[in-house]
């Protein structure tokens, strides 16, 4: 029995399609081999979020409050301010664990921001622009560092 020319021509496409995907599978250039940054201002990043003090949101805080809380902050924003500094890329990964804990960091950074914004709040209710629009700005700074890469 001979084939249709629609058969023919379907099978025809079909190895055509299927040899151009291994053409293209055994030929892609490899993805570029990112080198970190040493030292990686990230890594200072996370130290610091790790030592930030427990807390609940700041918002609806009086002054005291709010300055109870930068005290108590203040080495891991100065810790934060020294991974700003610094040149920030975030190290990626691709298996599900990887994910996981970058996930529980991510928590952390997100303290941290927060912190800021509290040490911000803090600093425009005792009328220190200045200080606050830093602090605000260095919020700012963080997420844009912890997006590199």
């Amino acid at each position: 029995m001979r084939p249709t020319p629609r058969k023919a021509a379907v099978g025809g496409g079909v190895l055509l399609l299927g040899a151009m995907v291994t053409l293209y599978v055994w030929t892609r250039p490899e993805p570029p081999t990112v080198v970190l940054p040493s030292p990686n201002g990230y890594d200072d990043l996370l130290r610091a979020a790790s030592t930030l003090v427990e807390r609940e949101s700041s918002s609806g805080m009086d002054q005291p409050q709010l300055s109870a809380i930068v005290a108590q902050n203040a080495e891991a924003l100065a810790a934060a301010r020294v991974g700003l500094s610094r040149e920030c890329m975030v190290p990626t990964r691709n298996s599900v664990t990887d994910l996981q804990a970058d996930m529980q960091k991510f928590t952390g950074l997100k303290r941290l921001a927060q912190a800021f914004a509290a040490e911000g709040q803090a600093a425009a209710a005792a009328g220190r622009t200045n200080d606050a629009v830093r602090s605000y700005l260095d919020a700012i700074r963080l997420g844009g560092a912890v997006s590199r890469n």
